[in-house]
């Protein structure tokens, strides 16, 4: 139980970490299309005062040509037509300017928009199959019907052979109390699947071979279990370091490490605590007193750092 909390809760922080950075691309994002779209806005406005200045420049043009042509009928039409002509050219290329512009703002908005309705939609699918395997149970809607369990019926949990009896049933069935040898487990009924019988066990009368055949399969190691026991004994340091932690982190600390140096079985280990005060040394020895399996705790050679590291012997 302690294994299966402590994985739930690191996958709960890698999950808000996933969400964190998931935020922070967000906001990188919004902030860059805010500056864009500034950029955007500030060419427009440039633009603008370039056709301004350009068409004060056309229109004096124009009066000049008129005033010098001694206001010529045929002449001054001519002119006020191509004015004309040149002035609704010049507003139609400023609306294709401003709505290019605007198109592309609107696409990236749209872009992020998409982006985080498909963020979202997996966020709410992860949940909904993490509420689903959560309950188990609740198979039915995939078509799958769960077995109704009873009370002295032979299980294993599915994907493994360790087998049980069903002791207890709770919340109508939905959750299992079954006992693996001296070891009772609550799990949920969708975990569990029907223990094969043997043929041995079968056409044994006396019943003693039930037992025997029971008695091997509870002590069964599944191959994915030797595989991570073989890993954590690869992987486990004689050596636990908790200088600097305060009292109640330490004990925490050495607590989860004795666990597992009794796991791999190791013989001698090394926590080191320093000396300050004592009160490190003090809160760990306590603990140690209390856990079994330690034969012998006492402070390391002087050359090796005397008083500020423990010895635990198993």
């Amino acid at each position: 139980d302690k294994r299966y909390w402590e994985q739930k809760r690191q996958q709960i922080r890698q999950r808000e970490k996933q969400l964190e950075e998931t935020l922070a691309r967000s906001q990188a994002e919004a902030e860059e299309l805010h500056a864009q779209r500034r950029e955007i806005l500030r060419q427009a406005r440039e633009e603008a005062s370039r056709l301004l200045d350009e068409s004060r420049a056309r229109i004096e043009l124009t009066i000049r040509e008129i005033k010098e042509a001694d206001a010529e009928r045929e002449r001054t039409r001519r002119a006020r037509q191509e004015l004309e002509e040149w002035r609704e050219r010049l507003a139609s290329e400023v609306s294709v300017v401003d709505r290019e512009k605007e198109d592309a703002v609107v696409r990236q908005m749209e872009r992020i928009r998409e982006r985080q309705r498909r963020q979202k939609e997996r966020q709410e699918r992860r949940r909904s199959g993490q509420d689903a395997s959560g309950q188990g149970g609740q198979g039915g809607a995939s078509g799958r019907t769960e077995p109704q369990w009873k009370v002295g019926d032979r299980v294993c949990i599915r994907g493994q052979r360790t087998e049980g009896r069903v002791l207890e049933l709770k919340q109508g069935g939905r959750e299992v109390v079954v006992g693996f040898g001296g070891v009772k487990s609550t799990l949920s009924a969708s975990r569990l699947e029907p223990a094969q019988v043997s043929s041995s066990v079968s056409a044994d009368s006396s019943g003693q071979g039930k037992h025997a055949d029971l008695g091997q399969r509870s002590t069964f190691v599944s191959v994915q279990t030797q595989e991570s026991m073989r890993r954590k004994q690869l992987d486990f340091f004689h050596e636990l370091d908790v200088r600097g932690m305060r009292g109640e982190e330490a004990v925490r600390a050495v607590m989860y490490y004795m666990d597992d140096a009794l796991m791999v079985g190791a013989d001698r280990v090394r926590i080191l605590h320093g000396t300050g005060g004592g009160i490190l040394r003090t809160l760990i020895r306590q603990y140690l007193a209390t856990v079994g399996g330690v034969r012998a705790y006492h402070d390391e050679h002087p050359q090796l750092g005397g008083a500020g590291v423990t010895v635990v012997e198993f």
